[in-house]
């Protein structure tokens, strides 16, 4: 559902489809499967009469769900303290409804934790269970660790000191919302937009009139202009009618023509060139948007969540009702830099269960004629200039030393350094008694504490500041709006073409030998969409709604492995035996002289191991691993979740002088159900296609390609839970130098390009790969799934034309 711009009034926290608020706005059934959209504009009442006002949102949520609902059934278990979860601070399983007696043995049953907090006293209140340690000294730090609640659910723990001054821990068992989104983006209305009906011009018995449409959408709030030429007419809105429109036009017809402007619909307007124009082909008029309000707070809340069809299986009639609220941070009127938490609606929807699924469909239908959504009206760039103080931040402290060298990378001495407690409200260290700073180099510098005493680790946060603004430019261009008082200008000097123009006799210049312009060769790249380790077909449009089947257990996500002594494989008791903590860690390579057979594990297939390569052990699993460029690191990559996203050879033919070759490419990455986060790198290279040359002389041939180990582009970049999205591009330009035929080459990294090593000739081969994955140390059990979608993707609220492509032009 995608309902028209709705009025939040800040007054009476309602919905209204109308800024005089008359009516509440009433939400129609919803169907499970559906895409909630709703714009939000903002109304207040002011001085008895509604008036929209502007405010600045920090962030929005909006949730369906059950009101504050306990799991039906299911198990879990407690962390206490700061430490990862381990059986000295972990609780035996609990039941969803344990009593407050069978919490509390559970609990008292770590000595660690009562040594060091007090034993626990436990009580229960609607629901809740409330804990305390000890005489309630200390705030403790409690989370759920190996949930199993049914539905899914969340242990919520609020800490809070009650009146004699005693540390209380409320835990409470919290169903999931069905429905949850916490992201937002402002969004203008369509603008108005000409069309041609007919196109005017004649047989010699019949003439006909050109005949083009304006249409205004009810939702477009601001004003327009309609140019023809370097001619605009005066200003229009919404509520101009066919008089008005036409009046405003009127400067724009040829002498002795007119136009007339009719209103057969609501919303549209037909324009007829007439007089002198009649009769023949006119250019498309165009439409400027000249004024308009900020764009409209815009979320979508899927309806497809797992937590959603748990609720509708539950439901005898297929339809459940559920509270809906939404909220946001708003900026106070009184200080624009302090944000408030806002209620803007609480009621109630209904959900119905689909008829119609996925599953049933022939074809998957995608509304390809569908566009990205207006944040504003200027022309959407990529280009940029980047302005603003650079600066490094970090955590210090590891127990043992007193000072620290921190690499900050910002290519000055002149700077600031602050140090302060890495807590909430906790003071900032003072210079000259608490620490001081030596510069090392224009990149570096030392930090010195003068308490004496090693610091906790992590325990003091560092912010490093360039003492100026420093400008990072890169190319760029700006559309004619963009650039202030440029339309303005080009309009003079258009209307003064106009006249010279009219003074030629010929009526134009010709212009020969011009060189040819538009793309010259292109290769769309190929969408990716993979979840993995796995084996099942997985379906989602987007990787937030990505549908894993219940019955999926999660794969085994294989570290990398640091080991600088290489074993070989003949000196194992058995080509692979049984993986254990003997073997974790540890990396082999095969020095048999025939492949042998590295058994699979936990959704990964079992793959050969030729010659040379090397194999690994996490002591779970066996699996092939190999070394990146610069190989003199001691790091073992495993291959199985490395990915070749694309691969294709240029020709110089192709890339010739004067030429630029482009890449733009997106993918959006995530891990999904899974204990731990993980790294990847992506990387873009350069190689030569090679040829046999023996026996002598054989044809023309293609043998395989050298990689370049120098990569034009490598990035690394930290999966978790959320989807994140990633930009890469290379640009390759070729052209004469003096008088040398030269290439040189850019990355470019979320936008912004830096140099790169260019390719030797402008023929070559060039791959993207997903490599040097890796997962966190700190869990020895890692499962999951990691997934990679792309690779033309939307960035910033468009789409790049070039994007998930290569071109030459």
């Amino acid at each position: 559902m995608e309902a028209s711009p709705l009025y939040a009034d800040l007054t009476r926290r309602i919905l209204s489809s109308d800024l005089s608020g008359s009516s509440a706005f009433s939400f129609p059934s919803l169907v499970q499967g559906d895409t909630l959209t709703i714009g939000l504009r903002f109304a207040q009442n002011v001085g008895g009469s509604p008036i929209e006002v502007s405010r600045n949102v920090q962030s929005l949520r909006a949730v369906i769900g059950k009101l504050d609902a306990r799991p039906e059934r299911g198990s879990f278990q407690l962390t206490i303290g700061p430490d990862a979860a381990s059986p000295a601070n972990t609780t035996a399983t609990l039941q969803h409804n344990e009593t407050a007696k069978a919490v509390q043995d559970a609990i008292n049953a770590l000595p660690d934790i009562v040594a060091e907090y007090g034993s626990a006293t436990v009580t229960t209140h609607a629901g809740s269970w409330i804990v305390k340690f000890g005489a309630g000294t200390v705030e403790v730090e409690i989370a759920a660790t190996a949930n199993d609640l049914f539905p899914i659910s969340f242990c919520r723990v609020r800490a809070y000191a009650n009146h004699d001054a005693e540390w209380l821990h409320e835990v409470r068992l919290i169903q999931a919302p069905v429905a949850l989104t916490d992201t937002s983006e402002r969004i203008v209305p369509p603008p108005p937009k000409i069309t041609r009906l007919q196109a005017g011009g004649f047989n010699g018995t019949s003439a006909w009139n050109e005949v083009q449409k304006l249409f205004v959408p009810p939702q477009f709030v601001g004003t327009f202009q309609i140019r023809r030429g370097y001619a605009k007419s005066t200003l229009l809105s919404l509520a101009d009618g066919p008089e008005e429109t036409a009046e405003a036009i009127k400067a724009l017809a040829d002498e002795d023509g007119e136009f007339l402007v009719t209103n057969p619909t609501n919303y549209a307007m037909h324009i007829e060139f007439k007089g002198s124009m009649a009769a023949t082909e006119q250019d498309l008029l165009t439409v400027e948007v000249y004024d308009a309000p900020e764009g409209d707070l815009t979320f979508s809340l899927p309806l497809d969540s797992w937590e959603l069809a748990t609720v509708l299986r539950a439901s005898k009639d297929g339809e459940v009702k559920l509270p809906f609220e939404i909220s946001a941070e708003l900026a106070d009127e009184a200080d624009a830099d302090t944000f408030r938490p806002v209620k803007l609606y609480r009621g109630e929807v209904k959900i119905k269960r689909e008829l119609g699924f996925d599953e049933i469909a022939v074809a998957k239908h995608v509304d390809w004629l569908r566009g990205p959504k207006r944040r504003d009206y200027i022309p959407f760039s990529l280009s940029q200039v980047i302005t603003g103080t650079q600066h490094h931040s970090s955590a210090l402290g590891d127990g043992v030393a007193t000072s620290f060298t921190v690499e900050h990378g910002l290519e000055t001495e002149s700077l600031h350094v602050t140090l302060r407690e890495n807590s909430s409200n906790l003071p900032a260290l003072v210079h000259g008694t608490d620490y001081t700073w030596t510069p090392n180099d224009a990149d570096s510098l030392t930090v010195t504490m003068l308490t004496g005493n090693p610091r906790a680790s992590g325990s003091v946060a560092c912010l490093i500041s360039s003492a100026g603004p420093k400008s990072a430019f890169q190319d760029h261009g700006h559309t004619i709006p963009q650039v202030y008082l440029l339309r303005q200008e080009l309009d003079a000097l258009g209307s003064r073409i106009e006249v010279l123009e009219d003074l030629i006799p010929s009526g134009a210049a010709e212009v020969t030998n011009k060189e040819q312009e538009g793309v010259i060769a292109e290769w769309p790249l190929p969408p990716i969409f993979e979840v993995f380790p796995s084996r099942t077909a997985i379906k989602g449009a987007s990787l937030a709604t990505v549908d894993l089947p219940l019955s999926l257990r999660p794969g085994g996500l294989y570290p990398a492995i640091h080991d600088a002594t290489v074993e070989n494989v003949s000196s194992l008791p058995s080509t692979f035996p049984v993986p254990s903590a003997t073997y974790k860690g540890k990396v082999y390579t095969n020095n048999t002289g025939a492949n042998v057979l590295a058994p699979g594990g936990m959704g990964t297939r079992s793959m050969n191991v030729k010659p040379g390569e090397f194999v690994g052990c996490d002591g779970r699993a066996w699996y092939r691993v190999a070394k990146y460029a610069p190989t003199s690191q001691t790091t073992f990559y495993p291959t199985a979740f490395e990915r070749e996203l694309f691969m294709f050879h240029v020709d110089g033919e192709q890339l010739r002088l004067k030429k630029t070759f482009k890449l733009s490419f997106g993918m959006e990455l995530a891990v999904l159900n899974a204990n731990t986060r993980a790294q990847w790198s992506v990387i873009v290279q350069v190689g030569t296609a090679t040829q046999e040359t023996t026996p002598a002389t054989t044809g023309a041939n293609l043998k395989d390609v050298e990689w370049v180990s120098t990569p034009l582009l490598e990035h690394r970049m930290i999966l978790t839970r959320v989807p994140s999205t990633h930009k890469f591009g290379v640009n390759i330009k070729r052209a004469l130098v003096g008088v040398v035929d030269t290439l040189t080459a850019e990355k470019v990294l979320y936008g912004n390009a830096k140099m790169a090593t260019p390719p030797a000739l402008p023929t070559f081969a060039i791959r993207a790969l997903l490599a040097r994955f890796d997962t966190e140390d700190s869990e020895e059990n890692a499962r999951g799934f990691v997934a990679v979608r792309g690779l033309a993707l939307s960035t910033g609220g468009a789409t790049d034309s070039e994007d998930g492509k290569a071109v030459i032009k």
